[in-house]
């Protein structure tokens, strides 16, 4: 817990908000960083969360798995995704970092990371600086990185 935040403040950068709906995630959070994330960013307004540069987000990967039947944005477990534009739209940061699985390039034929790349915001920059960055740990667990300069 608390990957996104270790990077940011070692790079210079300040946490002005976190969120995280799973209570164990919170304690130990809470262990790690001394304070207690805001719940379920569902139920949070946008208003109550601070502006900001730099956006950094995972969301559950169930959904662009194919254990989790590659449902992509239409399961409701990659919804979540939605939520995260819908702060990337109201705070308008500099940029954000996502992190998911590599299947997330892939789910719908590359169609679902299309949609994922218009919704952000597509009146911000009508061609933004996307990267994808891949990385595999000793356990073998991939992960990709996706990188958005607005």
């Amino acid at each position: 817990m608390g990957g996104f935040r270790l990077g940011a403040e070692g790079a210079g950068g300040e946490c002005v908000f976190s969120s995280e709906v799973d209570a164990s995630a919170c304690d130990t959070y809470k262990a790690n960083f001394g304070c207690r994330p805001c719940g379920d960013i569902t139920e949070i307004e946008v208003e109550d969360i601070p502006h900001h540069e730099l956006l950094t987000a995972g969301f559950p990967c169930q959904s662009f798995t194919q254990a989790g039947l590659e449902k992509g944005l239409e399961d409701a477990r990659g919804e979540l995704f939605f939520e995260i534009t819908r702060i990337l739209a109201a705070r308008q940061p500099k940029a954000f970092i996502l992190e998911n699985v590599p299947n997330l390039l892939h789910i719908e034929g590359g169609i679902g990371f299309k949609r994922i790349q218009r919704k952000p915001n597509p009146n911000l920059n009508p061609d933004p600086n996307w990267r994808c960055c891949f990385q595999e740990d000793s356990r073998r667990v991939k992960s990709v990185w996706v990188r958005c300069l607005l």
